[in-house]
């Protein structure tokens, strides 16, 4: 079953399993107006969660923070996903969002203050 991907106007995504590209498009307005946003399929996409806390019970709501993503899913995301990012933004997302790095850590580790890496970040 293919996976789509759609880029919102705001710049979030969401990805949805779905058999066609008609029920992708059901799926995406049920929350808003996919008409207007930009849809494609990917073959293959990998995601990595990182438990918080273990639960007690499974029962309990499992609590995860997205770790990051698979090599080739990143990729789709720097070429189709954000294609306007310059090579430097490509980078800041990749340690603060997708290696889950602060600010702070982001602007040392690329030797830049926290005020340019933020006023670069769109």
């Amino acid at each position: 079953m293919p996976l789509f991907i759609c880029r919102w106007q705001n710049g979030d995504f969401s990805a949805v399993s779905a058999s066609s590209r008609e029920e992708d498009m059901e799926l995406l307005d049920e929350g808003r107006n996919a008409d207007v946003a930009e849809v494609f399929t990917v073959n293959r996409f990998m995601l990595h969660f990182q438990l918080k806390k273990q639960v007690d019970s499974v029962e309990d709501p499992v609590p995860v923070d997205l770790e990051g993503f698979g090599e080739e899913t990143y990729d789709t995301f720097c070429e189709r996903v954000y294609p306007e990012m310059s090579p430097r933004q490509s980078r800041i997302a990749e340690l603060s969002f997708f290696g889950g790095l602060s600010i702070e850590e982001t602007s040392e580790f690329l030797g830049v203050s926290s005020a340019t890496l933020e006023r670069e970040w769109p």
